[in-house]
């Protein structure tokens, strides 16, 4: 059995494509089609990763029509360009066969912009396709109900862990004492989704405290970014850390275990490796109360606190960030990881 996957290219895709190869006997039975971003993050040399922009603007769609074809199931990573949308309007007849990879903006692009022409429009072309999909997978089930008020789709639902930044990281947790100096970190990226301005506001009636606020701003938006830094420079001065350049993978795991209180103000869906991550390392974690990430943690037994209520300074309770990350080792695991996959690619979806 062939398997497409169509990817947007980021920066935990390359580690996927890995544990691919490791876990699947049949990794050459995957065709990995890099739609976009090729350059953004280096990939492996794997004979079966295809490079869609080397075919040209036309040519790109036209082998990706002749890979869909020619496969019994579709796996899309990240279903946000309009240009795939449309793609999928032409040729209808594919979306039985094809799993949506729900990262969370490709779901919650329908709450940006005005409520115009233009919106109406897109929206009617994005429920064309996501109502008849084959299937959706993701980490939190909230997202997917989502999916079927917003655009009432009829696919299947497989939960899944996705890639393996969600999967609990192997450090020996540092946990705070109270004599320490507290780090604090804001957010996990340059996006307005992050809200900074509403917990820098917060931090800064704290500013007699001794605490450091790192502010992880790599990727996202240029602009936002510059506008950021500016702000956090005049609330908080030198306490205010941004951090601009990108790290590893291992690098930004250690670098978070000398975090103590993580405050990610998003207003829906995001950083979950971020999250999976502080948690199993026994931070005290700020989340909306308000965002589906909630009820799915708190389900699992995990102690979150409220980024909407007060931000208290004190570190998280050693019994609590015990119980936090005995829950996250437990479920977040690549076994779990390798299982859910397994599902996707052996229940027969497409077939429905």
């Amino acid at each position: 059995m062939t398997t497409l996957h169509i990817i947007h290219n980021d920066k935990f895709i390359p580690q996927f494509i890995d544990f691919m190869k490791s876990e699947y006997d049949d990794f050459e039975q995957h065709i990995f089609y890099i739609f976009d971003r090729e350059e953004h993050y280096p990939l492996p040399g794997y004979s079966n990763i295809i490079f869609g922009s080397r075919f040209g603007t036309i040519g790109k769609y036209t082998k990706l029509r002749q890979h869909i074809i020619s496969s019994d199931k579709v796996i899309i990573h990240f279903l946000a360009s309009m240009k795939v949308i449309l793609f999928l309007n032409i040729h209808t007849s594919y979306l039985k066969k094809i799993c949506w990879v729900l990262w969370g903006i490709d779901l919650y692009r329908r709450e940006q912009g005005k409520r115009n022409f233009k919106w109406y429009v897109r929206e009617f072309l994005r429920k064309r396709v996501f109502k008849n999909l084959g299937a959706v997978t993701t980490t939190v089930p909230g997202d997917f109900l989502l999916a079927k008020k917003w655009y009432d789709t009829r696919a299947v639902y497989i939960e899944n862990l996705m890639y393996p930044s969600h999967v609990n990281r192997d450090i020996k947790a540092r946990i705070t004492s109270d004599a320490t100096r507290l780090n604090i970190q804001i957010g996990n990226s340059a996006s307005p989704t992050n809200n900074h301005k509403e917990i820098i506001d917060k931090l800064s009636k704290e500013v007699a405290k001794d605490f450091r606020v790192y502010c992880p701003l790599s990727y996202g938006n240029e602009t936002y970014k510059a506008e950021i830094i500016e702000y956090g420079y005049s609330k908080l001065g030198e306490k205010f850390v941004p951090m601009t350049e990108f790290m590893s993978f291992d690098e930004y795991t250690i670098y978070l275990n000398g975090i103590d209180i993580a405050i990610m103000n998003h207003d829906r869906q995001q950083a979950m490796g971020n999250i999976i991550a502080l948690l199993g390392m026994g931070k005290k974690l700020y989340i909306r109360s308000d965002i589906t990430p909630w009820s799915y943690f708190q389900a699992k037994g995990v102690t979150l606190f409220d980024s909407l209520a007060n931000i208290e300074l004190k570190p998280i309770e050693h019994e609590t960030a015990s119980q936090n990350i005995a829950r996250v080792a437990y479920f977040f695991t690549r076994e779990r990881l390798k299982k859910n996959w397994d599902e996707v690619f052996e229940s027969q979806w497409n077939l429905r």
